[in-house]
């Protein structure tokens, strides 16, 4: 899925960014007309970046954030998933990466064995 076309349920809400580096910044420029509160980071609580007020995960849910998009590389998503993706499903908060994938959702296994053959216990 496409970011812009999962953050049209998010149209209204307030939403934070997830990191601080250079895609940050990138992605700020994505997300106007969005009201994009804040930023998170798992070491930094306080400051400005990027113009935005970097703030805590506490302050983030106090303020009202529905929505945290992870400005990040794919395994550092997993990381930042493992870290908050409890507190985010406990607070009702979507975790999304940057290509609009949930990342508090369960992968699902899929197996097909059509056209498989061999031994079978029939």
């Amino acid at each position: 899925m496409e970011l812009e076309t999962a953050l049209q349920a998010h149209r209204n809400d307030k939403i934070a960014l997830y990191g601080l580096s250079p895609l940050t910044g990138t992605l700020l420029k994505r997300l106007d007309g969005f009201h994009v509160a804040g930023l998170l980071d798992g070491y930094q609580t306080s400051g400005e970046l990027y113009g935005k007020p970097i703030f805590s995960m506490q302050e983030a849910l106090d303020s009202g954030v529905r929505l945290i998009v992870a400005a990040a590389r794919p395994e550092s998503c997993k990381v930042i998933a493992k870290r908050i993706g409890d507190l985010c499903a406990e607070h009702g908060v979507a975790l999304l990466d940057v290509h609009g994938n949930d990342l508090c959702a369960s992968p699902k296994a899929a197996y097909s064995f059509a056209g498989v053959q061999g031994v079978s216990k029939e």
